[in-house]
């Protein structure tokens, strides 16, 4: 097909899906006249859009009450469906365990979404599914059942649509790797061979997997060993046994990029050689541990199998058998026609039985020397017209060229989703345009859609570049390490492109925008005025440097800026450019602590965007209002903007920006306070984001969890998820999100008792805030350092680190907080006036904040119990108990509280009583710290209600395990004095190391305390005795 024809069959094509389906048949005959093949070769491509639909694009709608489950345990579901357990929820629906009391067997069980129940063409997908995987009937291949609905005759308008398939109890090969690493050649064997059967069955049936994965395969034990049977044929299609696919390039890629062959990534059509390379990289992943090409981002190592051989198993497995290393090497060839023909094959590979195969030549004669010559001179000619003709259609027409730099323009700006419009239109006009196609990589992945950046990054590398000149290629190398957020060695590219061309104010603003994704601003800066202040006084230049500007806390200069972008954007009529102006003075207000100037400047985007028709534009502007209310403790309007937010990217198959949204539902319901139903939003959008292969977002739920679970007193997930993110953010340079990722892992560490780890991190956290300047960052690491001071229980040193964080704090929730943890910091000291001031001063910012208010009466009710003022301590405590109902880590440390107080008041025994509950229900936590305090109450409960020998048992668990922490030692030797003399001593000298440690001044109104008093008198007798 030439060129001219393609673009017609495209034209046709892209017109067709613009209308309604009832006119499509009718506006192709228009279009195609007599033109048969023509007609015949669109109607194939619509008919394949419309069988692609949501099975390759999943989608986003969120259950209607957060986290409420479809079914409940016990339920009887369609009249013959006993619900067992809930398993999980997915991007389609929820799956459960179920009983099918017909045929008395155990089903898994899977709901659908309201959003594909209710579109009749994805059931008729669905069925059409179903039958191809009836049609693979094989011991390795989940069996799908049926298609049913509750209640059975769809009486009800809340029908439920459901799939039953085989149940298939066990793990998947993804966890088993995930636990073991990389497992042996003679455990793997059995696995692939079964997985290859699997394969092999489904191409003889005429179905190809193409999105084959660990996660898409589950072990099964068996009386005759673990059954692998590879389940979700959801993105299969059928095809011609011969290999040619009824598949085609669809608007997406379809399947996981990390095991994703070479051709499907570039948008070509799917065969059996397709699912081989994907058993390859399993096998390769099984034997080796680790994926081929380590990248932060999966579209970057895809991009590289794309370009080099994949490298040995070998490097990572020294050992490995020479003949696994040379089958899995050709399983995982760039070209499909070097790869195996079969799984099968493969698997004959990896034992040494494959055959090689011998081609007899016939003679050659003078005649077919010279007919063979012939031959070569016309191949010759052919290839040499065909380079020419290669070449020549990789220049871009007068218009594909102007909607080129449209989209460049709106990059710079910030504008990508403007931006993916324009050159999508470019690469439409000019099909072989590779820097249209390189541009619309960067625009796909600046709103971090990987798929389409990979498709577009992977066909910009696919085109002729022999043609383009020496700076037209480092453009297409510089756009690929950006893609790949390798931003250093782009900027080494922009440079060489700047020494090439350094009037070129293009080539200025992408090194300065390589610059700010490389952490380097000033660089940025000094980038953006040269453009600025140059002849073309480009817009988007004086808009990044309003931002930078602002960033360093420059308001005048930033003002400035965005008054110069404003007027130029309003002088070529630039909506979306406005808009975008708008957008990110609102931004900069929220960051000055503006509230009404940023919902008035926010607001004005939102109804901008709405004008120019940019729904990126306008979901942005939603997330940050909603995240502004959340902030300022507004939950109403933060839920109502993040629901606007949500519908909007839905309507517009937006997943990135569907997922923010629902992170913004969660946020809200976390500030109502519902942890509960936060969480369940959280790993929701989660598990969408990791099926997807959205990595950033991935990264802002985990940070979201593990904010979560930090505040739930949850230290080893909050680790672990602040871990996690961190891997992704530090080194793609997300300076903001990295220091939230150091801020929780210092936490997380600090509470499991990892104090050096701690420290690290929270030292870490303050070099990135003095080196930004950031105040609220700088508030953020005082913040942090300051607890690290409280843990190792050094409470003056921490009081300097709280004075810090409310000296930097800007806005009513950073002065709240930091006003309570210096409050609660001055009555350990013995300074209850101050600090009683200092909770006033809180409460009066408090108000929006639920959970600030709790921790104030949770100080409150100990400063009581401290003063001996019990029955006050003992009615705090329970008021605030019934109000922390969904945290139980506080309600836990609170039952505590209640339970000394009662003691106090002469209630021993149930006092008692809660002081056990509490450390119980603590023990269950992985909080050091707390869980030491818990056990210094239940000791001083058990001496004061008569149990000596309860109290000295639970002593000698604690002793070792308060060496490091001065006051807790102290305490512990005081409190074991009371029973054992010999401890008198070394209790004194404890007391007299708090005394050097905190100075003289601030141990003395320590020792004013009266719990302290009362504590520390007996040791002071013995001295006088003596």
């Amino acid at each position: 097909m030439t060129p001219e024809r393609w673009h017609r069959v495209t034209e046709i094509f892209h017109a067709a899906l613009d209308r309604p389906d009832s006119q499509v048949e009718e506006f192709l005959r228009a279009q195609c006249g007599d033109d048969a093949g023509l007609y015949s070769e669109v109607r194939r491509m619509v008919q394949e859009h419309e069988r692609s639909g949501l099975l390759d694009r999943p989608p986003l709608t969120p259950p209607s009450r957060a986290g409420a489950s479809v079914f409940a345990e016990g339920q009887i579901v369609s009249g013959r469906y006993r619900i067992v357990r809930f398993l999980n929820r997915g991007g389609m629906g929820e799956v459960y365990e179920a009983e099918d009391q017909d045929l008395k067997e155990r089903v898994a069980l899977k709901t659908l979404l309201p959003a594909i129940a209710a579109d009749a063409r994805m059931i008729a997908r669905f069925k059409q599914e179903i039958q191809l995987s009836r049609k693979i009937s094989h011991p390795n291949v989940c069996n799908v059942h049926d298609l049913a609905r509750h209640p059975a005759d769809g009486s009800s308008p809340d029908t439920t649509l459901f799939l039953t398939m085989e149940f298939l109890p066990g793990e998947t090969l993804a966890a088993k790797l995930e636990r073991e690493g990389r497992i042996s050649c003679e455990a793997a064997l059995p696995l692939l061979q079964q997985m290859a059967d699997a394969l092999e069955a489904a191409h003889r049936a005429g179905v190809i997997h193409r999105d084959f994965k660990p996660s898409n395969v589950m072990l099964v034990e068996s009386a005759e060993g673990v059954r692998a049977v590879v389940t979700d044929f959801g993105l299969a299609r059928s095809f011609v046994p011969s290999g040619e696919t009824t598949a085609t390039k669809t608007e997406g890629v379809a399947g996981t990029l990390d095991y994703m062959a070479p051709e499907l990534l570039a948008g070509q059509s799917a065969s059996a050689a397709s699912d081989v390379y994907a058993l390859g990289m399993v096998a390769y992943k099984m034997v080796a541990g680790a994926l081929p090409f380590s990248s932060d981002t999966p579209l970057a190592g895809a991009i590289l199998r794309s370009k080099v051989p994949v490298p040995s198993p070998r490097t990572l497995a020294p050992g490995l058998d020479p003949k696994w290393e040379r089958a899995i090497l050709r399983a995982l060839d760039g070209d499909r026609m070097r790869r195996f023909g079969r799984p099968a094959d493969f698997i004959a590979a990896l034992r040494g039985e494959a055959s090689s195969v011998t081609v007899s030549l016939p003679a050659m004669t003078r005649r077919r020397w010279l007919a063979a010559a012939l031959t070569v001179l016309a191949v010759i000619a052919g290839w040499v017209g065909w380079r020419a003709w290669r070449r020549a259609r990789s220049q871009p027409s007068s218009e594909a060229a102007m909607l080129y730099q449209k989209g460049v323009d709106d990059i710079h700006a910030g504008a990508y989703f403007a931006a993916t419009k324009a050159l999508a239109e470019a690469v439409r006009v000019a099909p072989h345009f590779g820097l249209a196609h390189a541009r619309l990589a960067e625009a796909w992945a600046g709103l971090e859609v990987s798929d389409k950046a990979s498709q577009e990054m992977l066909a910009a590398l696919g085109e002729d570049l022999s043609g383009l000149s020496t700076f037209d290629r480092l453009q297409i190398e510089a756009v690929r390490r950006t893609v790949t957020k390798k931003f250093a060695a782009a900027v080494e590219t922009y440079r060489q492109m700047h020494e090439t061309a350094p009037q070129d104010s293009d080539v200025d603003l992408d090194l300065g925008r390589a610059y700010e994704n490389a952490s380097q601003p000033e660089d940025a800066i000094a980038c953006y005025r040269r453009v600025a202040e140059g002849p073309s006084h480009n817009p988007a230049a004086w808009l990044r440097l309003a931002v930078l500007y602002d960033r360093r806390s420059d308001a005048a200069n930033s003002d400035a800026a965005f008054h110069q972008a404003e007027q130029l954007y309003e002088l070529t009529s630039n909506l979306e450019g406005r808009t975008e102006v708008a957008y990110r003075q609102g931004v900069a207000a929220r960051h000055r602590g503006k509230p009404d100037e940023a919902v008035r400047l926010l607001g004005k985007a939102i109804e901008m965007a709405r004008l120019s028709g940019n729904a990126h534009q306008e979901i942005r502007a939603k997330l940050d209002l909603s995240n502004y209310y959340y902030e300022s403790g507004d939950t109403q309007h933060a839920e109502q903007y993040a629901r606007e937010a949500l519908d909007t990217a839905q309507a517009n198959q937006m997943e990135y920006f569907a997922i923010g949204g629902i992170v913004q539902l969660g946020n809200a319901y976390r500030a109502k306070p519902d942890f509960p139903g936060a969480e369940k939003l959280y790993n929701q959008a989660l598990e969408i984001a990791r099926r997807t292969n959205t990595q950033r977002m991935v990264a802002v739920n985990l940070l979201s969890l593990a904010s979560l679970h930090s505040r739930l007193g949850r230290p080893q997930e909050t680790a672990r998820e602040a871990r996690e993110a961190l891997a992704f953010y530090q080194p793609n340079g997300f300076a903001r999100e990295t220091s939230q990722c150091l801020l929780l892992l210092g936490r997380g560490q600090r509470d499991l008792g990892d104090l050096p780890g701690a420290r690290e991190s929270f030292q870490n956290l303050l070099q990135m805030a003095e080196k930004v300047g950031d105040r609220s960052s700088l508030a953020t690491a005082h913040e942090s350092l300051g607890s690290l001071q409280t843990a190792y229980e050094n409470y003056p040193e921490a009081l300097n680190e709280y004075q810090k964080d409310l000296d930097y704090s800007s806005d009513a929730r950073t002065r709240s907080s930091a006003r309570f943890l210096l409050g609660g910091t001055l009555w350990m000291l013995g300074n209850y006036g101050e600090a009683r001031k200092m909770f006033e001063a809180a409460d009066a910012e408090a108000g929006p904040f639920p959970s600030i208010g709790l921790d104030l009466a949770q100080a409150r009710a100990e400063m009581a119990l401290s003063e001996g003022r019990y029955a006050e301590a003992a009615a705090g405590s329970r008021r605030v108990i019934a109000a922390a109902a969904q945290n139980p880590s506080q309600a836990a440390a609170l039952q505590g509280i209640l339970g000394q107080a009662q003691i106090a008041l002469g209630d021993k025994r149930e006092g008692l009583r809660n002081c056990e509950e509490s450390l119980r229900a603590i023990e269950k936590q992985d909080n050091v710290a707390k869980l030491l305090r818990a056990r210094l109450v239940l000791v001083q409960a058990r001496l004061d209600a008569g149990d000596a020998a309860g109290a000295l048992n639970l002593l000698q668990e604690v002793e070792p395990a308060v060496s490091t922490h001065p006051e807790s030692r102290w305490r512990v030797l005081a409190l074991k004095a009371r029973v054992d003399p010999q401890a008198v001593a070394p209790a004194r000298q404890a007391l007299d190391e708090v005394r050097h440690q905190w100075g003289d001044i601030a141990f003395q109104r320590y020792r004013s305390r009266p719990d302290i008093q009362k504590l520390s008198r007996p040791l002071l007798q013995a001295t006088s005795a003596k």
